[in-house]
This record gives C-alpha cells, sequence and structure tokens, in this order.
C-alpha cells in the first residue's frame, strides 16, 4: 500500500511538471527537431523566451513589469539587461534577472524587435533544420515571397535533404547555421501558424487565457484576426465586455483586468 501511494505521488508530479505554466500560454515555437509542440514539455511563457532568445538565460525571470509595458519598452529593457551584464556593468539584481540563480556572461545580445519568434524560423525549426537565423536564401527573403505551402515544402527539402547527406555547403549552412550539425528527423509543418502561435499572440495582446477559442481567427485575414485579439482585450479593460467576451479573455471560471492592451501595430507577428 505504501509503495502504491508513492507510486501515485510520484505520477501526479511529473504530470504536473509537463504542464507547468508560467504566465500564461507557453511559447511553442521552437520544440527541437520535428518534435510535436506542447502540451508536451515546453513551459517557457513568451516573455521569457524573448528574454532568453535576447542573450540572458534565466529560465524565471520577473515579468509582470514588462507585461505592463508597451511591447518594444518591454523588449528594449531586456536587451539592457543582457548587454549590460554581458559587459560587466550590471548590478546584483540585474546580474540575477539575467543569469538565475548562478552568475552567467552572455556572449552575444540580440535585440529581438517582435516579442514572439519569428513564424518561418519557428516552421523551419520545428521542420527539423536547428538554425535560428536562417538566410532566406540571401537578404531578398525568398519564403515571405512565395505561398504558405510553397515556403513550407522548401524548408522541408533543406531538412531532408541535410538529413540524407545530400545537402550542398549552402543548403548545409542554412539548415544548421554556422556549426555543422546532424539532422536525425524531418516533420512537414502543415501550418505557418499553428494554434499555439494564434494564442501565444493573443496572449501578448493583453488577454491571459491560456487556452482560447482560436478557430474563427485561424480563418480569418491575419489583421482581421489581431483587431479582434485587440477589441477582446480592451473591453474587457475597460468594462465592457459580456460573459463571453470575458472568458474568451480570461478563461473559464476566472474573471481578470488586463493592465494593457497591446494594438496590433505594436508588432508585426503575421
Amino acid at each position: 500500500m505504501y509503495l502504491f501511494l508513492v507510486t501515485m505521488v510520484v505520477l501526479f508530479m511529473l504530470v504536473n511538471s509537463k504542464h507547468n505554466q508560467v504566465g500564461g500560454a507557453l511559447d511553442c515555437t521552437t520544440c527541437g527537431q520535428g518534435e510535436k509542440c506542447p502540451p508536451d514539455g515546453c513551459n517557457r511563457d513568451i516573455y521569457t523566451s524573448a528574454f532568453n532568445r535576447t542573450g540572458c538565460p534565466n529560465q524565471k525571470p520577473g515579468t509582470s513589469w514588462w507585461k505592463s509595458q508597451p511591447i518594444s519598452v518591454a523588449l528594449n529593457d531586456m536587451y539592457a539587461y543582457c548587454d549590460l551584464t554581458r559587459k560587466g556593468r550590471a548590478n546584483k539584481t540585474q546580474i540575477r534577472q539575467c543569469c538565475g540563480p548562478k552568475p552567467c556572461k552572455p556572449s552575444k545580445c540580440n535585440k529581438q524587435k517582435t516579442l514572439m519568434k519569428d513564424p518561418y524560423v519557428s516552421a523551419f525549426n520545428n521542420t527539423g533544420c536547428p538554425n535560428q537565423n536562417p538566410s532566406y536564401r540571401g537578404n531578398s527573403n525568398w519564403w515571405r515571397q512565395k505561398s504558405e505551402a510553397g515556403a513550407l515544402n522548401d524548408m522541408f527539402a533543406y531538412c531532408d535533404l541535410t538529413k540524407k547527406g545530400r545537402a550542398d555547403a549552402r543548403q548545409k549552412r542554412t539548415c544548421c547555421g554556422s556549426t555543422p550539425c546532424r539532422v536525425t528527423r524531418c516533420s512537414k509543418q502543415p501550418r505557418l501558424y499553428n494554434k499555439d502561435y494564434y494564442i501565444n499572440t493573443f496572449n501578448s495582446t493583453g488577454c491571459p487565457n491560456p487556452n482560447p477559442s482560436v478557430g474563427w481567427w485561424m480563418k480569418q485575414r491575419p489583421r482581421a484576426a489581431l483587431s479582434d485579439m485587440y477589441a477582446y482585450c480592451n473591453l474587457t479593460k475597460t468594462g465592457r465586455a459580456n460573459p463571453t467576451q470575458i472568458r474568451q479573455c480570461c478563461g473559464p471560471k476566472k474573471k481578470c483586468k488586463p493592465k494593457r492592451c497591446n494594438r496590433p501595430n505594436d508588432y508585426n507577428y503575421f
């Protein structure tokens, strides 16, 4: 009986750890080579992910102030933490925010232009190529000029050629980056913007619901979807939302009042 209880406690802890969500939706934009995105392990919120991409490795930074600011202000502040720490000019509080409990020295700081990861880079990484800065065939942003299906097919081709050892030097560099890589699996992505991307976008607009209904948004033009997301946040923030709108913004059985609503033109996700 004792062994059974211990086993059940351990299983409960494992389940909880897998579904640990920090500050709303999870960052599901890069889950390894071809891995299916959460709920299966990613547990960083979108602000933490942006901070980590900036160069600071802390997995549990304070994010409440960032969430109360315009996205551009939050991103500038993230970069300042990284830059000060890298140059050795940060105080103890700033070092702890950047590094976590153990001191660190970022080798490079990358100022983020958007809160969320570029959807093209995310799709490429989820296809199986680990390069965080693919060249898009030089500076032409080739993928962005193609249809969604055409871009996704091209991403898969890079991965597949690299995996099978048939890629040339340029193709390998596009897939792997400056460091050679070994691709073990390629997964063709069905969509450029998946459900998780819409959820994260909604959360960054200002509504904290980790599981909103996204079906209607996915059928609309991106700008129409973004405008609708902002409307939910603004109505809830100003106290004019009806129960259905509050539930979409805040989640079931919860009430919330967003401190700030970010307009769609504050960022460029789509």
